[in-house]
């Protein structure tokens, strides 16, 4: 479901603002990285495996296209480069951040290698 990163159709073309990006990256085996689907079913590990982001990048660096408005957006994997590219999961999140946007919440820390 997550493996392989979507091209999505943007689905507020005409949304104002900034659109953030962040990453939170984390060992599949810690705890506490799992999301309650509507259906009630859990999701575990969720993110994308940093293999597949890697491969699909051709190395640690690349873009992602947001769902929002369908802009570009570079990232890159580099502080994640001693990770198991394996065991290693990558959540992206895009926010819209804009005139009477509520204030962005705090990220979780990112696990470091």
């Amino acid at each position: 479901m997550f493996d392989t990163p979507p091209t999505p159709r943007p689905n507020r073309p005409d949304a104002v603002g900034t659109i953030l990006v962040s990453l939170t990256v984390y060992p599949e085996d810690e705890p506490g990285h799992e999301i309650t689907l509507p259906d009630g079913s859990v999701l575990r590990n969720p993110g994308y495996r940093l293999a597949d982001l890697r491969a699909r990048f051709g190395g640690d660096n690349g873009v992602l296209i947001d769902p929002i408005r369908g802009e570009e957006h570079a990232v890159t994997l580099a502080p994640w480069s001693q990770a198991d590219p394996d065991l290693t999961r990558v959540l992206v999140a895009y926010r819209l951040v804009g005139p009477g946007s509520p204030p962005a919440p705090s990220p979780p820390p990112a696990s470091q290698p």
